[in-house]
């Protein structure tokens, strides 16, 4: 017999709101964990007015976050190719 899950969402964003860090992690196609930091001070110095059109819930959105991450080379587009560098 399969448990139902029952999530309290007022209570989980109170929660999630007083924590200075939030781990969002994800799988890959090839079943690899992928898990980030997300600094929720940095969050609310980031945000923007226009951001608002975006995120209507504002800061706290759902939807909106902030990834850091270090790269070890980059990629653009430049005269019908693509190039690759290093960082």
């Amino acid at each position: 017999m399969k448990k139902q899950l029952i999530v309290n969402f007022e209570k989980l964003e109170k929660f999630v709101a007083r924590q200075k860090t939030a781990l969002v992690g994800s799988v890959d196609s090839e079943g690899v964990p992928n898990i980030k930091a997300m600094l929720l001070a940095k969050k609310r110095e980031l945000w923007q007015r226009g951001d608002k059109m975006f995120y209507p819930q504002g800061v706290t959105d759902p939807d909106y976050c902030i990834l850091k991450f270090t790269a070890k080379e980059g990629r653009y587009y430049c005269n019908l190719k693509t190039e690759s560098f290093p960082v």
